[in-house]
């Protein structure tokens, strides 16, 4: 068992092999304020939300409790590096990131990227 960066235990045993969707999920207020959302006056709900279900996915695929942290242990600590992993640009990311971290989707702690309130929607079990 190791722990992830709020030092809850995490079982590495079987690894992740899927995250849950709830149904309605996209009722909820942080789709609400990604479907109004316009960056630099541009419509940017289908990016938003195709790049928020991409780095779920990525979260996942690191299991570390929300926290992109490779299975070696080292935290991807700047966009370009999680841009790379979910093949998108960093100019891309970086902009949908503000909007995550601004609206609470997203936290930086001890430099590294968290998607916020992870285990109140997934969990090992």
């Amino acid at each position: 068992m190791r722990n992830d960066v709020r030092g809850r235990g995490v079982s590495m045993a079987d690894g992740v092999k899927w995250i849950k969707f709830m149904i309605g999920c996209t009722d909820g207020s942080s789709f609400k304020r990604m479907r109004n959302a316009k960056i630099g006056g541009v419509d940017y709900r289908d990016k938003l939300e195709a790049i928020w279900f991409e780095l779920l996915d990525f979260a996942g695929m690191c299991n570390h409790g929300g926290a992109f942290i490779d299975d070696r242990e080292i935290p991807y600590s700047n966009i370009a590096d999680i841009a790379t992993q979910i093949s998108r640009t960093e100019e891309e990311l970086e902009l949908c990131m503000q909007f995550y971290i601004n609206t609470g989707m997203v936290e930086i702690i001890d430099n590294i990227y968290m998607l916020s309130n992870w285990s109140k929607y997934q969990n090992n079990d």
